[in-house]
This record gives structure tokens, sequence and C-alpha cells, in this order.
């Protein structure tokens, strides 16, 4: 569908932001850049659309978030939507009122113009709280700080006493025993009260600033760069970072951000203008001559690597998932999951290629009928080869197959 570009480049729903209500989300989006604040307020909402990659990790995060509300039995959750936000500040503050629930799960609260919507607040004795963010991550970021931070600047500034600020994360070492999940195991608490409290004055001054920018209907000319991918890649990446011409020295690997400054003060944007004193490393330099003559480039041991390869060859590939809950008996937290495997194999030098794939099409564990059925296809003589064989080979080690009694 075609949408409206204003004067200033980007979409325009043709009706004046909400500039009085600032979201956590929105807060969070301001902290990793000013320009993506300014661009989601003043863009069409339409326009905001999730790929079906974060659709999946918004339903995966959504999961987490249910699975973690059950290590605090008795809880109450808030029902009104995000968009509802008056009924859900009433439902919050009458929940608040009943002493006996232990916990509100997201809990609602406005404070000068912010709205937040809590995981989870767990009462405490003293009429006070303890304020529990629940990521799907399995260790705590530094941005998820500021998700705390702008929750406790909301609260105080309600009034709330609240005791503790704590992440709530996925356990890497949690095995699931294929029956239930217990979220007090697949769970760990982690207190940042004091990491919370030292960036407080750092969080009103982010405020402030987050609203004036949006004061303006110019978005602020923010430079792209690392932050366009961190810790979230912008929805407005394309928006900002126009496509790049063939050769551009950002193809060469490993290219540090102290070498990239370095051509960019040369005026030296193509990989052919890189002159040949320039320090690189040994890759480096050999993709820079590959561009510069347009030859390929082959290993002095190519050949002899290449004669030591015994047949049949099969040429092998996997694709697995990497759920954050985990799905099967003996899994973790983004434990992978093969579900799909391809094999090209060619029994002697010259001979046709055969073609053997496996692919599983349900919600039941894979891994035995993945691995029997690879085993049959490769056998035990001959190489195999891998374009990502560190890879495969994890996949196939000797805790993945005994969780599948393979071992």
């Amino acid at each position: 569908m075609s949408s409206a570009i204003n004067e200033f480049g980007y979409p325009s729903s043709g009706q004046a932001p909400d500039l009085g209500v600032l979201s956590k989300s929105k807060f969070m989006a301001g902290v990793q850049c000013l320009k993506r604040l300014h661009l989601q307020t003043y863009a069409a909402e339409s326009e905001i659309v999730a790929d079906a990659s974060q659709q999946g990790h918004i339903k995966e995060g959504r999961q987490v978030g249910e699975l973690a509300r059950t290590a605090f039995p008795g809880g109450v959750l808030v029902e009104s939507g995000n968009f509802a936000a008056g009924n859900a500040l009433a439902q919050t503050a009458a929940i608040i009122e009943n002493a006996s629930v232990p916990a509100i799960f997201e809990a609602a609260f406005r404070f000068q113009g912010v709205f937040i919507r809590v995981d989870i607040l767990q009462r405490q004795p003293g009429n006070r709280w303890r304020l529990i963010e629940v990521k799907s991550s399995t260790s705590c970021k530094d941005h998820s700080l500021y998700d705390l931070a702008i929750q406790l600047y909301v609260l105080s500034g309600c009034g709330f006493d609240v005791t503790s600020a704590c992440l709530m994360h996925l356990d890497r070492s949690y095995v699931y025993d294929g029956k239930s999940h217990d979220a007090t195991k697949l769970f760990t608490i982690v207190d940042f009260t004091a990491e919370v409290r030292a960036i407080e004055k750092e969080v009103t001054g982010l405020v402030a600033a987050q609203r004036n920018v949006l004061l303006n209907p110019i978005p602020p000319t923010t430079p792209p760069g690392g932050h366009c991918g961190d810790p979230y890649e912008c929805e407005f990446f394309s928006t900002c970072n126009l496509p790049l011409p063939a050769n551009h020295i950002s193809m060469l690997p490993n290219l540090s951000a102290k070498k990239a400054a370095m051509l960019a003060a040369a005026n030296i944007s193509l990989v052919p203008a890189i002159p040949l004193d320039f320090p690189m490393s040994e890759l480096q330099q050999r993709v820079c001559e590959c561009v510069k003559s347009g030859q390929p480039w082959f290993s002095d041991s190519l050949a002899g690597d290449l004669s030591e390869l015994q047949y049949p060859l099969h040429f092998m590939d996997f694709e697995t998932l990497f759920p954050a809950i985990p799905r099967h008996a003996g899994m973790g937290p983004y434990s992978h999951i093969p579900f799909q495997w391809s094999v090209h194999r060619q029994p002697t030098p010259g001979a046709a290629v055969e073609h053997f794939e496996f692919l599983a099409e349900d919600g039941n564990d894979p891994r035995r009928s993945f691995f029997n059925g690879l085993s049959r296809v490769v056998g035990d003589t001959g190489n195999i080869v891998a374009y990502n064989a560190s890879f495969e080979i994890q996949r196939l080690d000797w805790h993945d197959l005994r969780a599948v009694g393979l071992k």
C-alpha cells in the first residue's frame, strides 16, 4: 500500500502525532537513537510493520513473559491493552488496593506524561514493591538498565516505595525434563538496584531531551553508525543507511572503525582507491588485490588439500531453530533444534551427484529422525564437506546425541 511522504523524507500519517505521552518503548528507542524515536512518533502507524523475523521475536517474548508469571502464584494480570491506557490505569489502582494480591502483571502507571507497563510488580511488606522486568535473554544487557530505570522513574514519581529493581532472565543452565517447565528454575532474578539508581539523574535528562526532540517536526540530523543496529536493528535502517556503491570499503573483512575513519579522513570510500601503503591485514590485502585486478585468488595449498579428499564426498548443510523456551527433553534456553539437512553425495570423481534431504514438518521432537536419516545417507566412509563445519560438528556432538538416546 502506498503512503504519503512528507517534506522531511519519511512516511506521514497526515495527522499530528500525540506528543503528550512518552511510552517505555518510545523512551528505549530514544536511548538508542533520537532520530529513531522521532521517526516512530511522526511516521504513520501502518508504516512501522515488523517483518516475519521480528514478529517471531515479539511472539516469543510474549510467551516468555507469560511463563515468567507462573513463578508468582496468585498474581493478577492487568488485561487492558496498551491502547486502553485509562482502563489499565484504573485496573492497576484497584488491584493495588487489594492487599491479598501478591503480584501484579502488566501494571500501568503514568507520571509527567511517561506511560509504562511493568512486567511484574511484586508486593513487599510495609507497602513496598519489587520491580521485575522480564527478558528473554540469558544475561543482562547494558541497555536493559535503562528499561528498568525509566520504570523506576515513573514508579517513584507516582509515590511508590520500590525496594529493588530486578531483571528476570532465562537461566542458561536450565535443562527441560520434557514434561512441564518450572519457571523458578527456568528463570533467574538479578538485582540491579544499585546500577539503576546510579543512572537516575541521567534518565531525567534523557526524558527532557527526548521531549525537546519531539517538539520539532523536523527529525534530528543523526548520522548513521553502529547504533543503527545496536541493541536492535532500527526499523528505519534503510532511511538513514542508503545503498552503498559496489566495492565500498565496508566490504573489506574485519575493517576496524579506526581504519574506516582513516580512509574517510582521506576521502576514500572505494576499495580500488586504497593506496598500497595503507595498513591492512593479510586477508584485507588479498581482497583489495582481487578487487583491483578483477581476478580470483587461490591458495597454493588448495590443490593439495582437495587431493586428500576421500570419496564418496558428502556436501552437507544443516538448518536449526533455537527457541528461547526449550521445547524438548534435555534442552536448555536457545538450544539448537536441527530440523532440516541437505546432502549432495558424489560417489566417485566425475560421477553424477545424488541428492538427499530431511525436513521435520510437525511439532514433534525431530532429533532422532534427523540423526538416524543423516547417518544412513552419510555412512562411515568418505569425507563430509561443509561450509561451516564447526556448526555441524556442534550439532552432532555427544550431548545432542545423548539427549535422544543415540549415545
